[in-house]
């Protein structure tokens, strides 16, 4: 039920059936690589529908093109006029089973909920601001974290505060090997 996750009107909320299929859509269309909260953090049951979803779509994406290889060495190669499919099979950041980024953003501010959503596997990816670490510590035990159980990271500039400094985010991915930077944005006078 959208209204319980808004105050006010619903007009142009979308469910998480309906933000599934959008995103279904969205990689039949695009070769989308990485998607950032892609559902409230208390909907849980349209992370895992999502998960579902996108698993039976990858499996569908990999038999087409092993049905094309096929083809192409003389067999047979089925139907041609199959639905649109996933069009990004290849994987993220050299993990073999990861072939979409799901971020975690404003879903994993502790290490407790990057337990849950792993559990889940729902999110494969912190994205880390100084805020959620709290301490430079904090942070690097996040990170830390993420990386013991597979997890990618993203270091992520705080736009809404100027409390941490570019360059020292900059270094912090370097330093833990956080393997992305997301920088950008309005900040400071510029808002």
């Amino acid at each position: 039920d959208v209204a319980k996750w808004v105050k006010g009107g619903s007009r142009s909320l979308k469910t998480g059936e309906d933000l599934t299929e959008m995103y279904i859509e969205w990689l039949v269309k695009f070769r989308v690589l990485s998607l950032e909260d892609p559902f409230h953090q208390k909907d849980s049951s349209s992370f895992l529908q999502f998960k579902e979803r996108l698993d039976a779509e990858i499996a569908r994406a990999k038999e087409h093109e092993t049905k094309l290889a096929e083809a192409a060495e003389g067999e047979e190669a089925g139907d041609a006029d199959e639905e649109p499919m996933v069009q990004n099979v290849a994987t993220v950041g050299n993990d073999p089973a990861c072939f979409l980024q799901l971020v975690g953003s404003g879903t994993c501010k502790t290490e407790a909920e990057i337990d849950r959503y792993h559990e889940e596997q729902t999110v494969n990816t912190l994205l880390l601001t100084m805020a959620k670490g709290k301490t430079v510590s904090g942070a690097v035990s996040m990170i830390g974290k993420a990386q013991a159980l597979g997890w990618g990271v993203v270091a992520s500039i705080e736009t809404d505060s100027a409390e941490t400094p570019d360059d020292f985010i900059a270094y912090l991915a370097v330093g833990c090997k956080a393997g992305q930077l997301k920088a950008g944005g309005l900040r400071g006078a510029e808002f």
